[in-house]
């Protein structure tokens, strides 16, 4: 996996990365980021909503068959702070059942 999200990247963050599983799909994970109504709370054909926002505020898509790390990079880098992560998990079932497992196991460890 660390091959393909960039080796250089993985090394450089690699404390901080966690890798999961969306239930849906990863694309629903990132609705939140880019719509502001009901969009955000989808749950199918998350890839193909997913491209119309990107064509229209970031000028390129991503291709279903050839996913570029890069892209999901670019796109998803607002969750790398707290506290947009914080302000956006919910709208997103498999997103907030992931968030909610890791404050768990935080408290947990406490």
């Amino acid at each position: 996996m660390a091959q393909r999200i960039g080796l250089e990247f993985y090394e450089k963050y690699r404390p901080r990365i966690l890798f999961a599983i969306a239930v849906q799909s990863t694309e629903c994970w990132l609705l939140p980021l880019l719509y502001t109504e009901d969009k955000k709370t989808k749950t199918k054909h998350c890839l193909e909503m997913l491209n119309r926002a990107l064509i229209k505020q970031k000028s390129f898509s991503i291709d279903a068959k050839n996913k570029q790390p890069d892209y999901y990079r670019i796109v998803s880098e607002p969750y790398s702070r707290h506290k947009k992560l914080m302000e956006l998990y919910k709208y997103n079932p498999s997103l907030n059942t992931f968030v909610r497992s890791l404050e768990e196991s935080v408290t947990l460890a406490q």
